[in-house]
C-alpha cells in the first residue's frame, strides 16, 4: 500500500481540504453545491502517488469548479441588470431590447454553468425573461409564430428548474 492511502495521510488531506474550503469557497454563494464534487475530487486525488501532487491536483480542480460558477454567475448578474432596466423602462421598444439582452446573458449563464444549482437558476431566469418577452412581442403585434416560440422556450426552460 502506498503512503497516499494511509489513514493519517487521508486525515491530513481532509484537514487541508476543509481549510482551503473555509478560506476560498465561503465567498462563493451556494457552497453546498460543491459537496458532492469535493467528494469526487478528494477520492480521485487520493489515487495520486505523491502528497505534493495530490494537494496541487486538488487545488487545481477546486479552482476550476469555482471558475465555472463565477462565469455563470457573472452572466446571470449581467442579465439581471438588463432585466431590471426592462422593469424600469416605459417604452415597449426598449423593453423588448432589454429583454433580448437579458435572454442572451441568461443563455450564456445556462451554457457555462458548472453545477446543477447554476443551471437551474439560469434556466429559471431565462424562462421568466422569455415569457415576459413573448408578452411584450404580443403588445407590439409581432408575428404570432415569434410569440409562440418565446412561450415554448419559456416552458422548456421552466421545466429544467
Amino acid at each position: 500500500m502506498c503512503s497516499c492511502h494511509s489513514s493519517s495521510f487521508t486525515k491530513h488531506l481532509a484537514v487541508k481540504l476543509w481549510k482551503y474550503l473555509h478560506k476560498k469557497l465561503t465567498l462563493v454563494p451556494g457552497v453546498c453545491e460543491f459537496s458532492w464534487k469535493i467528494y469526487f475530487v478528494f477520492s480521485n486525488c487520493c489515487r495520486v502517488s505523491s502528497k505534493t501532487e495530490t494537494i496541487r491536483l486538488l487545488d487545481h480542480r477546486l479552482q476550476s469548479m469555482m471558475a465555472e460558477t463565477t462565469v455563470s454567475r457573472g452572466w446571470r448578474e449581467k442579465g439581471n441588470i438588463s432585466y431590471k432596466n426592462f422593469t424600469d423602462s416605459n417604452s415597449v421598444e426598449r423593453q423588448r431590447n432589454y429583454l433580448q439582452s437579458a435572454l442572451m446573458s441568461y443563455y450564456r449563464a445556462y451554457e457555462t454553468s458548472g453545477c446543477d444549482e447554476d443551471k437551474s437558476s439560469a434556466a429559471k431566469n431565462y424562462g421568466t425573461a422569455a415569457w415576459r418577452l413573448a408578452t411584450v412581442l404580443k403588445m407590439l403585434d409581432e408575428k404570432t409564430c415569434l410569440c409562440s416560440f418565446r412561450f415554448r422556450e419559456a416552458i422548456k426552460y421552466f421545466s429544467e428548474v
